[in-house]
This record gives structure tokens, C-alpha cells and sequence, in this order.
């Protein structure tokens, strides 16, 4: 029996395999003797169980082939366990072109699931190159109740992934899975040495939670500068109105360092390729259940919330950016048109800022906005009332210039 040298894809591809019972030919091309995922096998089998007089309507339902079925399927996935043991790098490149047909086989073989997945390869944040689910058991932290993963089409983007950075500062691995039909496969096998699979995206808030009561002395809050704390909730509401209906709640985050902001919602990134291919994307874009957390102490968040005071359409244009960002980073299809519009109008507002200067708004608010006045506007007013050249004046609760009594 003999693995063939190129990936055949997961289309409907020829049978190999030839039944003989004792050197004489029961059937060329038999379907029956191994399940579909593993059709790149090709060789003969020669059985003295099987009677020579079997016919089509016997060996359909005929408890020989069954058990000659499962006694081949297990011996192939053991065949390939240990070639990845005795050669790993040899494995890993026969892996590349043959990992699909794995991966079919966990969603459709339970009996041999927890076999096969111990042949898939992942990569991890622990370490370079790909790894195998073993190699992941033996990394587990102390008390670890779960095998965490986590989707991403590179090992770069799952590095800077703003979902993984609390798994980062606790020291937890995580796993990557590259392939958006990975999380299907992972979670038809459920569970592995009595481990359940957890995606970090869709489980974030919960797991975030339990590892800061677990490891509180890795998450103790370093001082940095922030967004001003009264400012956080106005910052959070504007935040919330620019983005129109798009998102139904916005926070200041207390576990993002090094992202600007990131989407918490019912529904992975890799659940959401899937659905975006089978055309039901634009629904799941409309339902309200993605919420956004800001990262108050990333430098842009605190630029954008100085903006907001003072250029409002930069301002504007900067956080609507940041959604755009934030969306392609959890894979959620943002709108070409409005998103190059938008990217074409801040380009011609810094072009105009670095060919006349920073336009400047008075500090006590924008003097554009039908009746708003600025404390030095009301002092003069005071002034010329009084006819006198010096008036001392105060601030009332509301905030306007009032004359000292």
C-alpha cells in the first residue's frame, strides 16, 4: 500500500483499492473498504476471510468488509502517526499537500477522530514552526482546564492579535489554526484527553476574567499615561454615535496593552468566513451583537479624544479608521466605497495640514456651534456693560463668566 506524492484536492477523485481473497480479484476500484477522506490511498488488499463467490448485493452489507474497513482505516492513521514520529519534517511536508483530507475526516470519522487529530499541525505562541497537538499537552501550564486556539491566516497576525495579548501576559499557550473551516473540524471532536477545544475570540470576556482572578499579580495595572478619566464615558458615547448602528455597545478596555481597540462578539472570525462564502454574511453583519472595546491608554485613542475637542471632522475620520481596522482584523467585511471615500478625505485634510499648519479652535469649545461662547467672549461682554476698564469676574456651576459680586 503506497500514499500518493500529490494533493488531489477535495473533490470526487477515483478509488484505488482492489479486493482479492486469496490472489484471486473480488472487485477493482472498491469504495467500501476505506471511508472517503482517506481516497488518496491506492494499493491492493488480500483477504482469505472474504469467500470467493461474493457478490455486489453481499458484500454491501456484509459484516467482513466492516470490520476490513475499520481494521484498515486504523491501521493507515497509525502508519502515518508513526512516520511522524520516526521523520517529522518528512511528515510535514507530505502534511502540507494532505491536511484537507484529514481534517475531512474529523468531521465525519468520530470512531477515529481523537486518532486522526493527533496527525494535524498547528502553530503556537510559544514557539516558531508548526507543532503537533502532543507537543501543545506537554506546554500545558499547571491546573490548564482547556486547549485554547485561535484562527488567524498568518503566524504574524496571530502574534499582534489583540485577542491573544492577555493569554501573552498569563503565559498560557494558545494554538493557531490557519484554515477557517479548522474551528468546524475542532469543534466536531469536542474534546481531546478530556480537554475542551476553546477559542479565545468568542469565549474572550469569560476567559480574560478567569485568568485575572487566577494570575492577579500578572495583571496588575502598570502607571501610563490615559485617556482623562471623566473624559472616558464622553469618549465611549461619541465613539458609539460616529459609528452609526454598526456596533451596539462601546468600552474602555482593561486588558488591552498594545492594540488601539478590538470587537467582542458572538460569532469568530473564521464563523464569519464561513458564512460570508455561503452568503449569509450581510445578515450577521446587521444583527446587533458586536461591541467594541478602546484601548484608553493607546496613544491614537488618546489623540482621537484630543481631536474630538478641537478638529471633529479629523476626529471623525480617525475613529471611523479605527472601526475599519478593527472590523479586518476580526475578518468582518467593511464597505469598500465608504472606506475609500472616507481614506480619500483624511488624506486631503493631512495634505492640508502639512501645507498650511494645524487649524486651531479656541479651548472653550468650537466657536461654530450656534450658541457656545468662550469664558473670554463672556468676560468682555462683562466689560463693556460695566464701562469699566478692569472687571473681576468668576465661573459659575454652568460654566459661564459672571460678574464678582
Amino acid at each position: 500500500m503506497c500514499i500518493r506524492d500529490r494533493y488531489m484536492g477535495l473533490g470526487q477523485e477515483p478509488c484505488h483499492i482492489s479486493l482479492y481473497s486469496r490472489k484471486v480479484l473480488i472487485k477493482q476500484k472498491m469504495t467500501e473498504l476505506l471511508p472517503r477522506y482517506l481516497r488518496f490511498v491506492k494499493g491492493v488488499v488480500d483477504c482469505e476471510d472474504i469467500p470467493l463467490n461474493l457478490s455486489r448485493e453481499t458484500y454491501q452489507g456484509s459484516a467482513h468488509i466492516e470490520r476490513l474497513k475499520s481494521t484498515l482505516t486504523k491501521r493507515i492513521i497509525k502508519l502515518l502517526r508513526d512516520e511522524m514520529k520516526r521523520d517529522l519534517n518528512s511528515y510535514q511536508t507530505w502534511y502540507k499537500d494532505f491536511a484537507m483530507f484529514l481534517k475531512e475526516g474529523l468531521t465525519i470519522d468520530r470512531e477515529n477522530a481523537n486518532d486522526i487529530v493527533e496527525l494535524i499541525m498547528f502553530q503556537c505562541s510559544y514557539k516558531t514552526g508548526q507543532i503537533t497537538l502532543e507537543d501543545y499537552m506537554q506546554n500545558l501550564v499547571q491546573d490548564q482546564k482547556a486547549i485554547y486556539f485561535l484562527f488567524a491566516p498568518t503566524y504574524e497576525k496571530a502574534m499582534n492579535s489583540p485577542y491573544l495579548e492577555p493569554f501573552k501576559t498569563a503565559g498560557i499557550p494558545v494554538m493557531f489554526t490557519e484554515h477557517n473551516l479548522d474551528e468546524m473540524c475542532l469543534r466536531s471532536v469536542g474534546k481531546y484527553k478530556d480537554l475542551e477545544f476553546v477559542n479565545i475570540e468568542t469565549s474572550f470576556e469569560k476567559l480574560v476574567d478567569e485568568l485575572e482572578k487566577k494570575y492577579p499579580h500578572k495583571f496588575q495595572k502598570k502607571a501610563t499615561e490615559t485617556v482623562p478619566e471623566e473624559d472616558i464615558n464622553p469618549l465611549c458615547l461619541w465613539a458609539k454615535n460616529e459609528f452609526g448602528g454598526k456596533v451596539t455597545k462601546v468600552t474602555a478596555s482593561k486588558r488591552l496593552s498594545a492594540s488601539p481597540g478590538m470587537i467582542l462578539g458572538e460569532v469568530s472570525s473564521s464563523m464569519r468566513q464561513i458564512m460570508t462564502l455561503l452568503g449569509q454574511m450581510d445578515e450577521m453583519t446587521r444583527s446587533p451583537d458586536m461591541q467594541i472595546e478602546l484601548n484608553v491608554a493607546h496613544k491614537l485613542v488618546r489623540q482621537i479624544n484630543e481631536l474630538r475637542k478641537s478638529n471633529q471632522s479629523m476626529a471623525s475620520l480617525l475613529v471611523k479608521g479605527l472601526l475599519d481596522y478593527m472590523m479586518v482584523s476580526a475578518a468582518i467585511p467593511v464597505d469598500p466605497v465608504s472606506t475609500s471615500t472616507r481614506n480619500l478625505q483624511l488624506i486631503e485634510q493631512l495634505a492640508d495640514t502639512a501645507l498650511n499648519g494645524p487649524k486651531k479652535t479656541p479651548k472653550g469649545g468650537n466657536d461654530k456651534k450656534e450658541g457656545k461662547k468662550t469664558v473670554l467672549h463672556e468676560a468682555k461682554k462683562i466689560g463693556k456693560k460695566s464701562g469699566k476698564k478692569t472687571v473681576e469676574f468668576v465661573i459659575n456651576e454652568k460654566g459661564e463668566a459672571v460678574p464678582k459680586k
